[in-house]
């Protein structure tokens, strides 16, 4: 909800590279419950493509979405 009402100075707070690998390492976790995998592969799949055209300031969310499918994770369908 806060990346939706909130600005650029937030982004830029969560845009981090630790941040991001928490994220990551979460969808490494085997013991993670379906629903929390699913909301965090939809949180990095809507920040990707949400944050690509603002690149230059914001690179690790399209950057680390990217890099994902690139690895062949499944995402959600967002349909």
């Amino acid at each position: 909800m806060a990346m939706q009402k909130c600005g650029n100075p937030f982004h830029v707070q969560v845009a981090t590279k630790e941040f991001m690998n928490v994220l990551v390492q979460l969808i490494h976790n085997k013991d993670l419950m379906p629903e929390i995998h699913k909301k965090v592969l939809n949180m990095i799949q809507n920040w990707g493509k949400k944050f690509e055209r603002d690149h230059d300031i914001l690179p690790l969310f399209s950057d680390v979405y990217k890099a994902m499918v690139k690895k062949g994770i499944q995402f959600p369908d967002q349909s």
